[in-house]
């Protein structure tokens, strides 16, 4: 990166937090590194990056926040919102160049958000989607569809980064492949706000469930999670990934739940966990794999991605289980194979910046 010190600017998209707290290891890296970073974002994506770095500036940058669907298909819901997709990238371009000339940034760190550019400066977009299933089939023209207008948005960034295994298997597979030929794409390890020696290994801690994702979806299965530790009459910790709300306890029973935690805290309850329950979003994918747990995964209803990963991570020696049929697996049910500690995997490490 020579000796020039850059001034970067990182923004989330601001679909549940696992856009936000992939940015902590690129954040930390670069500040290290001498850099000046400049948060920009909203909601609770913008909140968990103000606490986990509090001498930041910030600035509001609103983004396209989903709204899903109650039932199990999601796709007639999010189509009916493409009109305001479009609109709020026209719109956060327009903002981002008002924030590029009022605070002198030299690098945008966009993460999912396909406005979030700008030609005075280096533009990167980081994202795992380069081909989504929109279907629940590979070879989906809708798919086709799909991924060609992805990658005429990404077209204009400087470079894509894709948060992904350098070697060995892809933990993204199909998702990561263009439709079309791509310039300036790289793998640059997996994104994630631990790394393996966050907290030691202490197992003797009760089952643990991390609810995320947007709402309605995160509220169902948040309140689906807590009937199902009710039935099996376990002592568990469930942190409901609620940034903004007060930081408190609270007792449901034998059930804890935490608004939100600290990475550190985050890290020390994933390791001491007997089991864990999540959806299987990549991000949280990425976070398990690197600090070394297998979990249950429940995709979110009708998200072909989530889905599809979970299947995907079956060759990992995940399990995974619909939200429908949570409720009626068997008490008494052993989850042996996704309680040990396995080899975690590499974490980020660093990508050069360039000038234009």
């Amino acid at each position: 990166m020579g000796t020039r010190n850059f001034k970067i600017m990182v923004s989330p998209l601001n679909w549940g937090l696992g856009h936000a707290t992939r940015l902590v290891p690129i954040i930390r890296y670069y500040r290290k590194a001498g850099h000046e970073i400049l948060i920009a974002g909203e909601g609770q994506s913008l909140a968990f990056l103000r606490e986990e770095f509090p001498g930041l500036q910030w600035v509001e940058l609103p983004s396209f926040s989903p709204r899903l669907s109650r039932r199990s298909s999601q796709l007639l819901k999010l189509a009916k919102q493409l009109p305001n997709f479009f609109y709020k990238i026209w719109s956060e371009h327009r903002l981002t160049s008002e924030i590029v000339k009022k605070y002198g940034i030299d690098v945008i760190i966009s993460d999912n958000r396909y406005g979030v550019r700008n030609r005075r400066c280096h533009s990167v977009l980081i994202t795992h989607q380069l081909s989504p299933f929109v279907g629940k089939k590979s070879r989906d023209f809708r798919r086709t569809i799909v991924s060609f207008l992805l990658n005429l948005m990404i077209k204009p960034f400087d470079a894509c980064w894709i948060p992904d295994t350098i070697q060995g298997h892809s933990l993204a597979g199909e998702l990561a492949i263009p439709t079309i030929k791509l310039r300036n794409t790289v793998r640059v390890g997996l994104l994630s706000r631990f790394t393996h020696d966050e907290a030691p290994f202490s197992p003797g801690g009760g089952p643990l469930a991390v609810i995320s994702g947007p709402e309605p979806q995160r509220t169902i299965f948040e309140e689906r999670v807590i009937r199902f530790f009710e039935m099996r009459n376990e002592e568990a910790t469930i942190i409901r990934g609620l940034p903004l709300h007060p930081h408190k306890i609270e007792r449901r029973g034998r059930i804890i739940l935490l608004s939100h935690c600290t990475t550190q805290e985050f890290a020390l309850l994933v390791k001491s966990a007997d089991y864990i329950v999540c959806r299987s979003g990549y991000t949280t994918i990425m976070d398990l794999m690197v600090i070394g747990r297998r979990a249950l995964l429940v995709p979110t209803p009708g998200q072909t991605e989530q889905e599809y990963l979970a299947q995907r991570m079956q060759m990992f020696d995940f399990e995974t289980i619909s939200q429908e049929h949570l409720l009626f697996l068997d008490h008494n049910t052993s989850f042996r194979r996704i309680k040990s500690i396995y080899e975690p995997m590499k974490e980020f490490e660093g990508v050069e910046l360039l000038q234009q």
